[in-house]
């Protein structure tokens, strides 16, 4: 399966099948494209940590790559806070 072909699964909801073919995908050839789509398919499922490790790794075989941005943006994600929601 192509890495266009498990984006388009993971865009469908259809994160298990999606995860299962990365899975198998990462072990004959990880790359920086197989760990951004790892990535993003935590991020589908919220898992924020995870997310961020698939990046990390990404990162490390391009450290200017897309990876870089998505860190970013998780971070902020994470960063955000509203105060006036939190102590009114």
């Amino acid at each position: 399966m192509t890495l266009d072909e498990i984006r388009a699964l993971i865009q469908m909801n259809k994160l298990e099948e999606a995860e299962k073919e990365l899975k198998l995908l990462s072990q004959n050839e990880p790359s920086e494209a197989v760990f951004l789509l790892s990535g993003y398919l935590c991020r589908k499922r919220g898992d924020w940590q995870h997310a961020l490790n698939n990046y990390y790794e990404a990162l490390e075989l391009n450290p200017e790559g897309e990876a870089k941005m998505a860190i970013e943006h998780i971070q902020n994600i994470l960063d955000f806070s509203n105060k006036d929601l939190i102590n009114p």
